[in-house]
């Protein structure tokens, strides 16, 4: 009896034996997969393989959750049926023979065993009325329900379901706690290798996609690089063959940059001369703390200086116009200074020389005033004496000639008085002053205001009139002049209308004075702002033509800009006038 039961106790410690390898064999597997040469799917059918290769099961499966929380086949082995939902198509499965493939939380054996996190062992699926509540055979309970045993696991990993192990034998009543405790420690390990699985390949899409960014990056850089190498070259070309001179200093004043102009002024052999040298290597002292004043100044009010300077280049002396500018980065530090300068000698000569020409037409324009303006009024008086003294002894015809010729006389008086005018605009006037637009245009419509009246002309001023730092006699000038002549320049038996409008654009001042007059040929608005230009007949229109010629030359010497629009003869006129408004 004795030797029976020890017999039976030895079969039994053998199976026991036999039962540890084979879960050893079977977790053994799990460690000799790769995680990072295989997708999930063959990760988990080589998991499956290494459970099933020494363990009495027919069939068996995993269940993942999915983004919808629902547990989804991932992976089957022997269960052919189950296979053949995963890689056919509903309409190809035959009716009977498909398999449910997806269950949702607590739904069935696998929904349980996920909810529960714990083990859901079915010891006969023919008997066990949640078996047949999950309908497995996809239309509820069947008349001939599954036969055998089923053994249910969650896969879990740092508290997280990932989904279930399902395994199946056709017999009721097979697995025992050794295959509980061998599936407890297989999804265990399957858990951690699924998540480690999950983990890497994340990895490896990140390093994929940032290997992707940095190429993308690098072939960028690249392309920015040459172009930086191109825009250099040309930089360097265009500064190289500049006659003016150029440099970047640093805020102690070394010089980081210099052009080949500058190298040569500086009577130096090359640029790396120049490179981290100071205005005391370069220049005399006197010259050097002069320029390292200004780069102190330029640093510390950050804005640009302009100077014109006499220069020694060590044979004689230049005129030189320097501009000078703050380095400034991002962040509002300054680093430095640039500057540009040229040589201005030839332009200071040539500005002498015009104040001498200036001179001179101020004198000749004197000589017109007095000199030549008095014999003008003596021929005019002795003719008008000549005429007296042969009154009654000359014909109509005679009497004519002396009229046309003091006629001629006055004329030309008064083109003198008009082209003085002109010539000395602009010249000798007033200083710039701050003056009321608006008080400008009402003192120029107080002076005109006998040929308004005697136009009977309708006036209407609109917009914005600013205050202008302009000479206020040449304003009320440009204003009398082409007011005056919208007055003038009417079309008989039509009532003038003139219409005046000012507005601010863009910091400057643009007027316009609008008429319904007589109108300019589109062909021949050019001539208008000429000396002496004259598109209406003396006879029937009174003037020197040199009005509009003073209003350009008015403008011009504002630095500013006026012209006119026509759409023809008799369609009227309209005046700009465009000034900077300080």
């Amino acid at each position: 009896m004795r030797d029976a039961q020890l017999i039976e106790t030895t079969q039994e410690l053998n199976r026991h034996i036999v039962n540890l390898l084979d879960s050893l064999s079977a977790l053994y597997g799990l460690t000799d997969i790769s995680i990072r040469n295989l997708d999930e799917t063959q990760l988990l059918r080589q998991a499956l393989e290494a459970l099933m290769s020494n363990q009495d099961m027919e069939r068996c499966s995993i269940f993942l959750l999915d983004e919808a929380n629902l547990l989804t086949v991932a992976a089957g082995l022997d269960w052919h049926e189950m296979l053949w939902n995963i890689t056919r198509s509903d309409e190809a499965i035959p009716r009977q023979a498909r398999k449910k493939t997806q269950f949702r939380l607590g739904e069935g054996i696998l929904g349980r065993a996920a909810e529960s996190r714990n083990i859901e062992h079915c010891r006969s699926c023919a008997d066990d009325p949640q078996f047949k509540k999950a309908g497995v055979d996809g239309e509820g309970i069947n008349e001939n329900p599954v036969q055998g045993s089923l053994l249910c696991v969650p896969i879990i990993c740092e508290e997280q379901v990932l989904g279930v192990v399902n395994v199946y034998y056709p017999e009721p009543d097979f697995f025992n706690m050794w295959h509980e405790r061998l599936l407890l420690l297989f999804c265990k390990m399957l858990g951690r290798l699924l998540t480690s699985h999950r983990f890497v390949h994340q990895l490896d899409t990140l390093v994929d996609l940032q290997t992707q960014d940095l190429t993308r990056m690098n072939d960028h850089l690249r392309v920015e690089r040459e172009l930086l190498k191109e825009s250099a070259a040309s930089l360097r070309a265009i500064l190289d063959n500049s006659p003016y001179l150029a440099w970047l200093k640093d805020a102690q004043g070394r010089y980081l940059k210099a052009n080949k102009a500058f190298v040569d002024y500086a009577r130096l052999e090359g640029i790396p001369q120049v490179i981290g040298k100071t205005d005391f290597d370069l220049w005399p002292k006197e010259l050097a703390e002069k320029y390292r004043t200004d780069d102190a100044e330029v640093m510390a009010l950050l804005r640009q200086k302009h100077v014109e300077e006499l220069s020694f280049d060590g044979s004689k002396e230049h005129w030189v116009e320097t501009f000078k500018t703050p380095v400034i980065d991002e962040n509002g530090n300054v680093l430095g200074t640039t500057g540009f300068a040229r040589d201005i000698t030839e332009r200071k000569e040539f500005e002498e020389e015009l104040k001498r020409s200036n001179a001179e037409l101020e004198q000749f324009s004197y000589a017109i005033s007095h000199d030549m303006r008095q014999p003008l009024r003596m021929i005019s008086s002795y003719l008008q004496l000549l005429e007296k003294s042969l009154a009654g002894q000359l014909d109509n015809e005679k009497c004519g000639y002396f009229g046309f010729a003091i006629e001629g006389a006055k004329r030309i008086d008064q083109m003198l008085v008009a082209l003085l005018e002109y010539s000395r605009m602009g010249r000798i006037g007033e200083s710039p002053t701050w003056v009321d637009s608006r008080a400008a245009l009402d003192e120029a419509l107080q002076f005109l205001q006998p040929a308004i009246a005697e136009a009977q002309a309708k006036l209407e001023i609109s917009g914005d009139w600013p205050r202008l730092l302009v000479s206020h006699d040449e304003i009320l000038r440009l204003l009398q002049n082409l007011i005056g002549n919208a007055a003038k320049y009417r079309v008989a038996g039509r009532i003038p209308e003139i219409t005046i409008s000012s507005k601010i654009v863009n910091n400057e001042w643009h007027l316009c004075v609008a008429d319904n007059g007589v109108g300019i040929i589109p062909g021949q608005i050019k001539r208008l702002f000429q000396v002496f230009q004259r598109l209406q007949s003396r006879d029937a229109y009174e003037g020197t033509g040199i009005g509009l010629a003073l209003c350009r030359k008015i403008a011009e010497h504002h630095k500013g800009r006026i012209w006119a629009e026509s759409a023809g003869e008799g369609q009227g006129s309209r005046f700009y006038v465009v000034l900077p408004v300080s």
